[in-house]
């Protein structure tokens, strides 16, 4: 779960905020899903310059990824 805006002087500095990492569990309808949410005491947490602006988007190659995938080992590892 996220939200992408801009910050600083001008609002010069794109940013994503992400506020949960979850894994859906089942897909309900065009827009609903079920999903289990993780307990992560990191967030909400921001990425500056990166920016995803749809409601549902893969993760790009970039910062937000690595830390998501750091977050599935540490669930996988419990």
């Amino acid at each position: 779960m996220k939200s992408s805006s801009t910050k600083g002087a001008n609002h010069a500095i794109t940013f994503t905020k992400v506020k949960g990492i979850g894994k859906v569990i089942s897909k309900e309808n065009y827009h609903t899903f079920k999903v289990k949410w993780f307990n992560i005491k990191e967030l909400p947490k921001d990425f500056d310059t990166i920016s995803y602006r749809k409601t549902i988007e893969l993760l790009r190659d970039d910062e937000m990824l690595e830390f998501a995938q750091q977050i599935i080992e540490k669930e996988k590892e419990k």
